[in-house]
Protein backbone atom coordinates (compact mmCIF):
# COMPACT_ATOMS: atom_id res chain seq x y z
CA UNK A 1 0.00 0.00 0.00
CA UNK A 2 1.63 3.65 -1.14
CA UNK A 3 0.69 6.03 1.52
CA UNK A 4 0.79 10.17 1.10
CA UNK A 5 4.08 11.24 -0.19
CA UNK A 6 4.75 14.91 0.57
CA UNK A 7 7.30 16.70 -2.26
CA UNK A 8 7.27 19.73 -0.58
CA UNK A 9 5.85 22.91 1.90
CA UNK A 10 6.84 26.34 1.17
CA UNK A 11 5.91 28.98 2.87
CA UNK A 12 4.03 31.77 -0.02
CA UNK A 13 3.52 35.09 3.17
CA UNK A 14 5.09 35.54 6.76
CA UNK A 15 3.52 38.07 8.26
CA UNK A 16 4.12 39.26 12.06
CA UNK A 17 3.88 42.04 13.99
CA UNK A 18 4.15 42.79 18.26
CA UNK A 19 2.25 45.37 19.35
CA UNK A 20 2.60 45.03 22.95
CA UNK A 21 5.51 43.88 25.32
CA UNK A 22 4.45 40.19 26.75
CA UNK A 23 3.51 41.21 30.72
CA UNK A 24 1.98 38.59 33.06
CA UNK A 25 -0.04 35.96 31.69
CA UNK A 26 0.44 35.25 28.00
CA UNK A 27 -2.05 33.13 26.04
CA UNK A 28 -0.75 32.00 23.03
CA UNK A 29 -3.25 30.18 20.31
CA UNK A 30 -1.71 28.02 17.22
CA UNK A 31 -4.06 27.17 14.17
CA UNK A 32 -3.74 25.65 11.32
CA UNK A 33 -6.44 26.16 8.45
CA UNK A 34 -6.91 24.71 5.15
CA UNK A 35 -7.65 27.21 2.03
CA UNK A 36 -7.72 25.13 -0.42
CA UNK A 37 -6.91 22.04 -2.08
CA UNK A 38 -6.39 21.47 -5.70
CA UNK A 39 -4.95 18.41 -8.13
CA UNK A 40 -1.22 19.69 -8.97
CA UNK A 41 -0.48 19.83 -12.93
CA UNK A 42 3.12 18.36 -11.87
CA UNK A 43 2.44 14.85 -13.11
CA UNK A 44 5.45 12.56 -11.27
CA UNK A 45 4.20 9.28 -11.35
CA UNK A 46 1.24 8.26 -13.71
CA UNK A 47 -0.22 5.69 -11.47
CA UNK A 48 -0.78 8.33 -8.82
CA UNK A 49 -1.83 12.09 -8.19
CA UNK A 50 -0.31 14.88 -7.04
CA UNK A 51 -2.24 18.03 -5.38
CA UNK A 52 -1.48 21.00 -3.74
CA UNK A 53 -3.29 22.02 -0.62
CA UNK A 54 -2.70 25.82 0.46
CA UNK A 55 -2.90 26.89 4.19
CA UNK A 56 -2.50 29.38 6.84
CA UNK A 57 -1.09 28.97 10.25
CA UNK A 58 -1.16 31.54 13.01
CA UNK A 59 -0.22 32.03 16.28
CA UNK A 60 -1.69 35.25 18.25
CA UNK A 61 -0.54 36.18 21.72
CA UNK A 62 -3.14 37.87 23.96
CA UNK A 63 -3.99 39.82 25.46
CA UNK A 64 -3.31 42.42 21.92
CA UNK A 65 0.61 40.95 22.15
CA UNK A 66 0.72 40.23 18.47
CA UNK A 67 0.50 37.69 15.58
CA UNK A 68 2.45 35.39 13.46
CA UNK A 69 0.67 34.21 10.56
CA UNK A 70 2.57 32.04 7.81
CA UNK A 71 0.75 30.89 4.64
CA UNK A 72 1.75 28.63 2.14
CA UNK A 73 1.35 25.15 0.08
CA UNK A 74 2.17 21.73 0.54
CA UNK A 75 3.24 19.52 -2.72
CA UNK A 76 2.01 16.00 -2.13
CA UNK A 77 1.58 12.40 -3.79
CA UNK A 78 -0.90 10.06 -3.23
CA UNK A 79 -2.69 6.84 -4.31
CA UNK A 80 -4.95 8.15 -7.72
CA UNK A 81 -7.96 7.14 -5.46
CA UNK A 82 -7.33 8.81 -2.44
CA UNK A 83 -6.64 12.10 -3.98
CA UNK A 84 -10.44 11.47 -5.80
CA UNK A 85 -11.69 10.76 -2.44
CA UNK A 86 -9.91 14.13 -1.03
CA UNK A 87 -10.84 15.63 -3.58
CA UNK A 88 -14.43 15.40 -3.40
CA UNK A 89 -14.51 16.06 0.23
CA UNK A 90 -13.32 19.12 0.03
CA UNK A 91 -15.90 20.12 -2.63
CA UNK A 92 -18.32 18.79 -0.68
CA UNK A 93 -17.72 20.49 2.83
CA UNK A 94 -14.77 22.48 2.75
CA UNK A 95 -12.97 19.41 5.15
CA UNK A 96 -10.47 16.95 5.18
CA UNK A 97 -12.02 13.64 6.77
CA UNK A 98 -10.62 13.43 10.30
CA UNK A 99 -9.00 10.00 9.68
CA UNK A 100 -7.17 11.60 7.02
CA UNK A 101 -6.11 14.90 8.06
CA UNK A 102 -3.41 14.51 9.94
CA UNK A 103 -1.30 12.92 7.59
CA UNK A 104 -1.55 16.08 5.73
CA UNK A 105 -1.76 18.91 8.62
CA UNK A 106 1.30 17.16 10.87
CA UNK A 107 3.61 18.12 8.09
CA UNK A 108 2.09 21.11 7.53
CA UNK A 109 2.14 21.97 11.22
CA UNK A 110 6.04 20.51 12.15
CA UNK A 111 7.25 23.33 9.70
CA UNK A 112 5.12 25.93 10.54
CA UNK A 113 5.94 25.28 14.35
CA UNK A 114 9.69 25.82 13.37
CA UNK A 115 9.29 28.83 11.63
CA UNK A 116 7.30 30.79 14.17
CA UNK A 117 9.80 29.68 17.07
CA UNK A 118 11.90 31.71 14.88
CA UNK A 119 9.90 34.96 13.88
CA UNK A 120 9.13 35.04 17.71
CA UNK A 121 12.69 35.09 18.73
CA UNK A 122 13.02 37.62 16.60
CA UNK A 123 10.24 40.09 18.09
CA UNK A 124 10.76 38.87 21.56
CA UNK A 125 7.78 37.26 22.00
CA UNK A 126 7.19 34.09 23.89
CA UNK A 127 7.75 30.35 22.21
CA UNK A 128 4.32 29.37 20.56
CA UNK A 129 5.11 26.34 22.03
CA UNK A 130 6.71 25.31 25.59
CA UNK A 131 10.50 24.37 25.29
CA UNK A 132 12.48 22.04 27.18
CA UNK A 133 13.81 22.60 30.54
CA UNK A 134 15.81 20.80 32.74
CA UNK A 135 14.47 21.78 36.48
CA UNK A 136 16.03 20.69 39.63
CA UNK A 137 14.82 17.55 41.71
Amino acid sequence: MITLNVINIAFTEINSKKENPAKGSVNVSNNVKVLSIKESKLNLDKSRKTIELDFEYSTKYSPDIGEIVLKGRLLAIDEEKAVTELLKSWEKDKKIEKEKAPMYLNPIMNKSVLQTIIMARELELPSPIPLPSVKKE
